[in-house]
């Protein structure tokens, strides 16, 4: 029966791959993480950057609605179908069926509630992907042509529904102007490269581990940074000042996101914040004529300028393959700031005097370029003259020296990502 109103006008979109028996809706409390992620984490970023490239499309209406966004068998007034509850049987009152490779047609269909889209992020579209796809092959093949099955990617990308005349019809009687056809936002033949980016960087090894490929697969850096201080001079005598940073940084999101509706980086590296941690230091002075002994400590957390007191930013080196990383670290709060006093003896005058050190305006500084290398290889086997094997996944690791005419520092940091 032929109906007079809009009965599947948001359907034409990416119909998941089949659900395999157990499936059930991905969220990050139902994803463990107990096996490893084999991928490095360069490989980590370019893969979670790739799946956010496909994500407009995902979320596209030709796309989402199928996927849950539109309940079919409910009104529009109880946020369902614009055309009302239909049946299976009446979609082809309104649309064209979806073409075979055989050029034959078969009915319209949606997904089950496993394969929908609607209130998931994009951690969970990607464990999703990847728990009802076999493979990455079937994956990339699903994206281009359904596996030569019937042409739901085709269809979205026509963006018109598959409205057939009395469809269109019915949707310039409803909306009051002439349908016009609404296609995803990024070319098909583009998002086709970006699944193969995505699914080749997981790779088979990758695939059946929940979020890999789909996060960063840690949630902090945790670890010291050592601060030594030395100063020699009549006056003071030896010097000592140290400083013993331990501390945790967490991805900082607000600079790590894409521009709206871009496939484009608004930053291409990631952020680390300190989020928690103390800084412990002492000062000592003996053998000349000012002496002092004091020590305190203050929280890792935020600067005095109100900003994280620490940051880590780390970004791909392009003449290696690997990253390197930069580090900032933010003035001392106030509240924290290092006072002492010194006692000062000259024959018989004794008198004392406040300071804040030397060594107090940075707690970690690191050379410029440093990477997560550190000499040996990060990311997976040594180079064949390199006896040493690889540093363990995820650690940033080093040491700076340097000399003034105030005397010598010397930083040791040593940090893991951990979950």
């Amino acid at each position: 029966m032929m109906r007079s109103k809009i009965t599947a006008l948001f359907l034409g979109g990416l119909v998941a791959v089949a659900v395999f028996a157990g499936s059930t809706p991905v969220s990050p409390e139902n994803v463990s993480s107990v096996q490893s992620c084999p991928l490095s984490l360069p490989q980590q970023l370019k893969a979670g950057q790739a799946f956010e490239k496909m994500m407009p499309v995902l979320k596209h209406p030709r796309c989402f609605n199928c996927h849950g966004g539109v309940n079919e068998t409910l009104p529009a007034e109880d946020g369902g179908h614009l055309g009302g509850d239909v049946g299976t049987n009446d979609c082809l009152d309104c649309h064209v069926g979806v073409r075979n490779l055989n050029n034959s047609t078969r009915q319209w269909s949606t997904p089950p509630a496993p394969l929908f889209f609607k209130g998931r992020s994009s951690r969970d579209l990607c464990n999703q992907f990847k728990i009802n796809t076999p493979n990455p092959e079937l994956f990339i093949g699903h994206m281009i042509n359904d596996n030569d099955d019937s042409q739901f990617a085709e269809a979205a990308y026509q963006g018109d529904r598959n409205l057939n005349a009395h469809g269109r019809a019915v949707s310039q009687e409803q909306t009051g102007h002439a349908m016009v056809p609404e296609r995803p936002p990024v070319p098909h033949a583009q998002l086709v490269t970006y699944a193969r980016e995505w699914a080749n960087t997981v790779g088979a090894a990758g695939w059946k581990i929940p979020d890999c490929g789909c996060r960063i697969m840690g949630d902090r850096w945790e670890g010291t940074v050592t601060t030594e201080f030395t100063h020699v001079s009549a006056g003071y005598g030896t010097l000592k000042e140290t400083q013993v940073a331990t501390a945790r940084f967490e991805i900082d999101s607000t600079f790590f996101h894409f521009l709206p509706g871009s496939d484009i980086p608004k930053d291409p590296w990631i952020v680390w914040k300190t989020t928690g941690g103390v800084l412990n230091w002492t000062v000592n002075a003996t053998g000349g004529q000012c002496t002092t002994s004091a020590s305190g400590s203050a929280p890792i957390i935020l600067g005095g300028d109100g900003i994280p007191w620490g940051s880590i930013w780390i970004e791909p080196d392009s003449s290696t393959g690997d990253l390197k990383y930069s580090v900032q670290t933010g003035p001392w709060p106030d509240e924290y700031q290092p006072r002492f006093m010194y006692q000062c003896h000259n024959g018989d005058v004794n008198t004392s005097f406040p300071s804040n050190g030397y060594s107090f305006l940075g707690w970690w500084v690191h050379a410029p370029g440093a990477t997560l290398v550190n000499g040996e290889s990060l990311w997976g086997a040594p180079a064949a003259d390199d006896r040493r094997g690889p540093s363990p996944l995820g650690t940033i690791k080093g040491s700076l020296t340097n000399t003034t005419e105030l005397g010598t520092y010397k930083w040791v940091w040593d940090f893991k990502l951990v979950r």
